[in-house]
This record gives structure tokens, sequence and C-alpha cells, in this order.
């Protein structure tokens, strides 16, 4: 940061690299190996960690489960849809059991309108089940709203307000 810093869980982690500070990240667009099958896609984050092999089978299974893509584990990544594409991405970000956080930066935005709600509410479940801190950058004032516990609304990159939604809502700055 320019001024201040960052701590998690009341922790110092602003010197810290990116890889220390545990950080998974999930981007506008699918970032994904075609070649690999969805099992394999989110098996990757926890191989390159070392993660033993029973535990990955046993990780992979519950977040696909999660994303409702059990039944397309052993399918190739290129052959599928852009949101099933997408879904692979997030059972990426969200596959570790030890981040500290994982960034969205619009993760919605290459999905088919009619599915972003489908994903919205999926996101809202596994925020609840998992308990993990997500960060979330929109444009889409329905997607801030529908996962804010706190919104930060910023222009020109700096915080004009924060606040719940309905303090936002009801007094807007």
């Amino acid at each position: 940061p320019s001024k201040g810093s960052v701590k998690f869980d009341g922790v110092e982690v602003t010197a810290r690299t990116p890889q220390q500070r545990n950080i998974a990240q999930v981007f506008q667009f699918p970032v994904i190996y075609d070649t690999m099958t969805v099992a394999e896609n989110l098996a990757f984050p926890l191989r390159n960690r070392g993660v033993p092999a029973d535990k990955i089978q046993q990780r992979v299974g519950k977040i696909a489960e999660m994303l409702e893509m059990s039944g397309q584990l052993n399918t190739r990544a290129a052959g599928l849809a852009a949101d099933a594409k997408q879904k692979i991405s997030l059972g990426r970000g969200l596959v570790r059991e030890d981040v500290s956080a994982v960034l969205f930066d619009e993760p919605l935005t290459v999905i088919d309108p009619h599915l972003k709600w489908q994903l919205r509410r999926k996101l809202k479940q596994i925020h609840n089940e998992l308990k993990l801190t997500l960060i979330y950058v929109t444009h889409d004032q329905v997607e801030a709203l529908t996962f804010a516990e706190e919104v930060v609304v910023m222009t020109r990159g700096r915080a004009v307000q924060i606040g719940s939604a309905s303090e936002l809502f009801d007094r807007p700055q």
C-alpha cells in the first residue's frame, strides 16, 4: 500500500510476498488448463504445494460438489462452456484450505446473464459454508449487494464510502 498496513487477523503482512500472504485469486476470465480434466484443474494448486494425494482427492471432491461439477470431474476442460470453465476457475481459488483470503476480480463478467444469479447464489452459499474472507471486485451493484457484509465504494482509486448494504442505500455519499 502507498500508506497504512495490511493485517490478517491482526498479524502484520505488509512486507510479506504475495505467496507468503497466502491469497488466492479468481480472474475475470477463466484461468484453467484446457488439456486437463476438471479434477486435474481443481487439484493443480494442491499438487503444486505437495498436498498428499488422498487429501487432494477429498478436497477436490468437496469443491466439485459445492460447484455442482461432480459429474464432470473426468471431463476435459476444453469442451466445456464458458460458465463451466469459470466454475473451475472459482474452484481453483477455493480448493486450498490454507488461504487467508480469495480475491475475485469481476468473476461473473463472462457468464451468461441468466446463469449469473445461480452462480451468485452458489458463491454466497460457499462463502457461508467455508467461512472464507472473500474480496469481490465488481461494477455490478446487484453483485456487490448480494455478497457484501461490508461494501467499499471507490472512485478514482479512493474509497468514498464504506458500510453495509443498508447503510449505503439509506445514506449514500
